[in-house]
């Protein structure tokens, strides 16, 4: 079975504990299915640098980071663009 798992909050280097769970759902997961993560992460407004987007593979599975500026009043936009 393929998995698509889209968490509201996921580790990154910064914030390695956040939604720690989530990615221990996803090891367990990717012993029987096929798994990929996609974590959008929007940036605080202050924020002025382009926003990066990473795919790793180390975990066994994909782990998809995308960044997604702030802006205001249609960030929401933007992250469904995104996505």
């Amino acid at each position: 079975m393929r998995i698509l798992i889209v968490p509201s909050w996921y580790p990154k280097t910064s914030r390695p504990v956040n939604g720690i769970f989530i990615r221990e759902q996803a090891d367990a997961l990717s012993a029987l299915h096929d798994v990929q993560v996609l974590f959008l992460d929007v940036l605080p407004r202050h924020m002025k640098r382009k926003p990066k987007h990473e795919v790793t593979q180390s975990r066994g599975y994909a782990e998809e980071l995308i960044e997604v500026p702030n802006i205001r009043f249609v960030w929401q936009f933007v992250y469904l663009l995104y996505m």
